[in-house]
């Protein structure tokens, strides 16, 4: 009985030992891990910095790309804690997404997405009466401006990143209009907002999305403001469009229509419409400004350079001749 005890202790002990060699020798599941790059859709290789994690395998801690990861245990893993990667990109997206599983004998490969980082810019480049550009002058020199002229504003805009991908972008222009005559006859302020008053060229890929304010309070079409003697009014314009990065778009906002035209000469592609009860000469100075932003958040991680988001053009001012 004893010499069949020590028997079968023995035994154990072989199928112990054999399991453990088995171990030492590799025989359990495993497959492959890879992680790779692309900046702007495009293969990219260098170092970044990253974390593969499995709950029953040690971290894997990587340091370059591509990689490849050899041997590892089966089951779910994750790549997550990214960081450097190509100077000056961002880091868009990780695919696939974590939590994916690895089969015996497979493997499973990780791409680390980067995009060129971003940055929106704007500038102003002239007044223009009726499409005609003019130069900055002086309140000494007002430009003379008839009924059913038109005042508008050029920009430059644009926005840096991946060559032709496409890219969300908010902008606000805005008009600071005084009234100067601190006892004048009655102007109105009539809000047309057509959906022509504000063009890019090349044309952008989409307008997603338009908003109106005065004296930053929203506003809609037909309303109607009074614009008092020597007391500025902010008139502002936000729109969010679809661009293409790497794009210089010339952006074009017609402010002002002067005079109710039911049969406006220079069409009726107009923000506000100048109304006048009573003949006479008015003078309006015009200050016009605009900015750009990936988002209108204080502090806009994704975007490279804010110092380049906003700027204001010289005034403008014009003289009214009324002759009811």
């Amino acid at each position: 009985m004893k010499m069949r005890l020590l028997t079968i202790y023995m035994i154990l002990a072989l199928l112990v030992v054999a399991i453990g060699l088995s171990c030492e020798n590799g025989d359990l599941p495993r497959g492959d891990i890879e992680v790779k790059a692309t900046l702007c859709g495009e293969p990219w290789s260098g170092d970044v910095q990253y974390r593969l994690d499995m709950n029953v395998w040690p971290t894997i801690d990587g340091t370059s790309v591509p990689q490849t990861y050899s041997g590892v245990g089966i089951g779910s893993w994750t790549c997550h804690n990214v960081s450097g990667g190509p100077p000056g990109a961002y880091l868009d997206s990780i695919t696939p997404s974590s939590g994916q599983t690895l089969s015996e004998g497979g493997t499973l490969t990780f791409t680390i997405n980067f995009g060129m980082g971003r940055d929106p810019g704007i500038k102003f480049a002239t007044w223009t009466i009726n499409g005609e550009p003019v130069d900055a002058n002086e309140p000494e020199e007002p430009y003379k401006v008839n009924w059913g002229d038109i005042i508008d504003v050029h920009f430059e805009q644009h926005v840096t990143g991946c060559i032709g991908q496409e890219v969300e972008l908010i902008e606000a222009s805005e008009l600071v209009i005084h009234y100067a005559d601190e006892e004048g006859a009655w102007v109105g302020l009539h809000i047309i907002d057509d959906l022509c008053a504000v063009e890019k060229y090349p044309e952008p890929v989409e307008l997603m999305s338009r908003r109106l304010f005065v004296d930053e309070q929203p506003v809609e079409r037909c309303m109607e403001f009074d614009l008092e003697p020597d007391k500025p009014m902010l008139l502002t314009a936000e729109r969010t469009w679809k661009l293409v990065n790497c794009t210089t778009y010339e952006k074009t906002i017609n402010w002002l229509r002067i005079g109710e035209d039911p049969e406006p000469t220079n069409g009726d592609c107009v923000v506000f419409n100048l109304r006048f009860e009573a003949p006479g000469s008015y003078i309006f100075k015009l200050v016009a400004s605009a900015q750009v932003g990936l988002t209108w958040k204080v502090v806009d991680i994704d975007d490279l350079d804010t110092t380049d988001n906003r700027d204001e053009g010289p005034p403008l001012y014009i003289l009214v001749e009324i002759d009811l």
